[in-house]
C-alpha cells in the first residue's frame, strides 16, 4: 500500500484524487484550464461564468475570469474567448447573448460589429435592427426626431434644393 501523502494543489492547478505534488502534471491532477479558475486545493476546475472568459491556463481565481468586451458577448460557462455580437444587435461589455435583450439596433442608428453608431447628416434610419443607415432621396431632406437622431424623412420645401 502506498503510504505517499495527498497535497493541496497550488493555485492555478487541480487535484482530483492522488495527487502526490502541489503541481500535479496528468497523475492525480492537472494544470487549470483555459476558461476556468482554480484556487488552492480546488479538486476541479471553476468554469467562469456566462459574460465571462479566460483566454489562458492556470487561473487561480476568480479575477482570471475577465469581463467579456464591448462589442462581443461570452455566452457560455467557461468560454475561452468572446465572439461578435450579431448584426443588427449592439453589445457591452460583459454580454452574455449574440443578441441581447433590449439591445435591438434603435431608429436613427446601425449596428454592426457589434457597434451602436447614430446615422449621420445626410443618412437616416427610420428601421430597427439596421447595419446601415440610408441615404436622403433627391428631393428630401434628413430630419432628426425628438431624440437628435436622423430617423425621418421630409419633403423638400418649395422653391428648395434637397
Amino acid at each position: 500500500m502506498d503510504e505517499t501523502e495527498y497535497v493541496d494543489c497550488d493555485p492555478g492547478w487541480f487535484c482530483s484524487g492522488g495527487a502526490k505534488t502541489k503541481q500535479p502534471d496528468g497523475e492525480g491532477g492537472n494544470r487549470c484550464p483555459t476558461g476556468h479558475y482554480c484556487e488552492i486545493g480546488t479538486g476541479a476546475p471553476v468554469a467562469c461564468a456566462p459574460g465571462t472568459y479566460n483566454p489562458v491556463e492556470g487561473g487561480v481565481d476568480v479575477a482570471a475570469c475577465l469581463a467579456c468586451p464591448a462589442n462581443y458577448y461570452c455566452e457560455s460557462y467557461g468560454a475561452k474567448d468572446y465572439e461578435l455580437c450579431a448584426e443588427g444587435f449592439f453589445c457591452e461589455a460583459s454580454e452574455m447573448s449574440s443578441r441581447p435583450t433590449g439591445k435591438y439596433c434603435p431608429i436613427g442608428h446601425f449596428c454592426t460589429s457589434g457597434r451602436k453608431e447614430a446615422c449621420t447628416l445626410g443618412t437616416y434610419q427610420d428601421k430597427v435592427g439596421s447595419v446601415e443607415c440610408v441615404r436622403c432621396p433627391a428631393g428630401y431632406k434628413c430630419e432628426v426626431d425628438a431624440n437628435g437622431f436622423y430617423s425621418t424623412l421630409a419633403v423638400c420645401g418649395q422653391n428648395h434644393y434637397c
